[in-house]
């Protein structure tokens, strides 16, 4: 995973100190950050990791591009390139642009890397897009959640898919994917969140989604697509070959990278 600034010491846990880890919401290489990008997610994340360096506290601030899935491949079909190419082009952009806003990441990396890969397919093998939303009516609602409600979806729930490209309507087939059986852990979830919520002061809108997600009851969640850009899943799974990580369970695992 390569950083676009200087290289730092590696910041390991320090058992003697106050150890801090600081993230900040990956963003797509589909397309050119804006103010919005900056203000609304690396800007926060930046100004607390210089007050925690400023204390003296051990601290690593960890950003990257999240560069798998949907979105990438319909952007390369609009840029006419391939999905390689299209990633390496807007991280460069990406990069050149938080360092001339001297955001100070210790690590700025990328979710196509090797080591990305491996540690994904390790948690992966431990655990072993468009249309109208039917809950609020949203007409660009993805195949897995619309956007402006924060409903998860079924590809087949939405009212008029259609192709995000070129407008088609897709074709219904039969697939096999591996699932999160996140309802297994209601339970704890919830335990987890009430105390978490009172301990840290949550903010209103975390809390009141948080609350509602629980409420309506947590589901099953695919974590695999039938995909050709994206982490493969791990060759000892039979019956998958053809298949990619969700790119969201991807993405996750770049926290977890603090060098490369």
């Amino acid at each position: 995973m390569a950083a676009h600034l200087p290289p730092r010491e590696p910041v390991l846990p320090d058992p003697g100190k106050r150890n801090i880890l600081i993230t900040s919401a990956l963003p797509y290489v589909n397309n050119v950050p804006h103010l919005g990008n900056i203000i609304g997610s690396v800007l926060s994340a930046d100004m607390f990791a210089r007050y925690s360096r400023a204390r003296g506290f051990n601290s690593l601030y960890i950003g990257g591009t999240d560069e798998y899935g949907t979105t990438t491949e319909a952007r390369a079909l609009v840029e006419n390139c391939n999905t390689q190419e299209l990633c390496d082009k807007y991280y460069a952009i990406h990069a050149a642009v938080y360092k001339w806003f001297n955001i100070s990441f210790d690590i700025f990396g990328r979710t196509t890397t090797p080591l990305q890969t491996e540690i994904t397919q390790d948690i992966f093998l431990k655990l072993k897009d468009n249309g109208e939303c039917p809950d609020c009516g949203y007409v660009n609602a993805r195949g897995d959640q619309c956007d402006l409600c924060g409903k998860l979806l079924e590809s087949l729930e939405l009212i008029r898919p259609r192709c995000k490209v070129d407008g088609s309507v897709p074709v219904t087939k039969e697939t096999k994917h591996i699932f999160l059986e996140l309802h297994k852990l209601q339970p704890e979830v919830e335990a987890f969140f009430q105390e978490s919520a009172a301990k840290g002061a949550w903010s209103s809108n975390g809390t009141s989604i948080t609350a509602a997600w629980l409420k309506e009851g947590l589901q099953p969640r695919s974590i695999t697509r039938d995909l050709k850009w994206g982490t493969a899943v791990p060759t000892s799974l039979e019956g998958y070959e053809e298949k990619v990580i969700y790119s969201w369970f991807d993405a996750w695992q770049v926290e977890i990278l603090f060098r490369g």
